[in-house]
């Protein structure tokens, strides 16, 4: 561990020692809104799909309705990330915020929402159609292409991991110009930052492995006391991937900032320059 992680870890344990609730129980609200959205907005298609009704128009219907689901779900996800941010620069921070990229329209967070989802199912239906063409089971072919796609939407989305804490913190910055920014960032610090996301993670990411692992080793017998184990080990893995989540959820804008020396160490602490372009202070939205 360096320096460097060492003093990202000790602000990132300041940051969740009395927020750490908030941001998991924002986190856990926008993962179900999300699953709501994308019901909503495609389900109707699906259902005209199963009823026997192909043509043109459903393909195009089903296809806006997820390209608005993914969009929204990033909008979502903008809140949960100026949550994390209000939080680094010590500013005032509710739930609410979880809203703001639909309270409070930026055209930016908007446009960059649009872009992340063109990319994601762009990368969802070829990844799909690939290894659909090249295999004979339908069922495995389905799994083996949401592991590749999203293998390859995690490597695309870290090179832009910051263009949400950046769009929040400087409020005059271009949409082009934070995509540059955060790839900058990221290939010029890509070793520290992703080492850094895994000690983030720290015990909540091993142990939610090790808990998936003992779930998939667990025979299906059907009896009762094995069924109990599972679902227990389904609760508890719960828990401990939101609490891992929660974590690197904050250590995005915080490595961002860090490296734009917006979060400045100052011994055990941190303090932040007085910028005329920083947010203001509202308490409520």
């Amino acid at each position: 561990m360096t320096k460097t992680h060492t003093f990202l870890r000790m602000l990132l344990n300041q940051c969740l020692n009395k927020n750490a609730w908030k941001i998991f129980i924002s986190l856990v609200l926008c993962t179900v809104l999300q699953s709501i959205v994308f019901s909503i907005l495609i389900s109707p298609a699906l259902l005209l799909f199963m009823s026997g009704q192909n043509s043109g128009f459903l393909a195009i219907f089903a296809l806006l309705g997820l390209f608005f689901a993914f969009v929204c779900g990033f909008m979502l996800f903008y809140g949960l990330e100026t949550i994390c941010s209000r939080m680094i620069l010590r500013k005032y921070a509710t739930i609410g915020y979880l809203f703001i990229a639909f309270s409070r329209f930026d055209r930016r967070v908007f446009r960059a929402s649009c872009i992340f989802s063109a990319l994601s199912i762009l990368i969802l239906f070829s990844a799909s159609i690939f290894v659909i063409i090249f295999s004979d089971d339908f069922q495995k072919s389905l799994i083996l292409a949401s592991v590749i796609s999203t293998i390859i939407l995690i490597l695309l989305y870290v090179p832009f991991s910051f263009v949400f804490p950046l769009l929040h913190y400087y409020s005059d910055l271009s949409l082009s110009d934070s995509f540059k920014k955060s790839a900058k960032i990221t290939f010029s610090h890509f070793f520290e930052y992703v080492s850094f996301l895994f000690l983030a993670g720290g015990i909540d990411l091993i142990t939610f492995l090790l808990t998936i692992l003992a779930i998939s080793v667990i025979p299906e017998t059907g009896e009762n006391f094995v069924s109990a184990i599972q679902t227990l080990l389904s609760f508890f893995g719960f828990y401990v991937q939101f609490k891992m989540l929660t974590r690197i959820s904050v250590s995005f804008p915080l490595y961002c900032y860090y490296i734009e020396e917006i979060v400045k160490i100052h011994g055990s602490d941190f303090n932040l320059p007085a910028l005329e372009d920083s947010k203001s202070d509202e308490h409520s939205l």
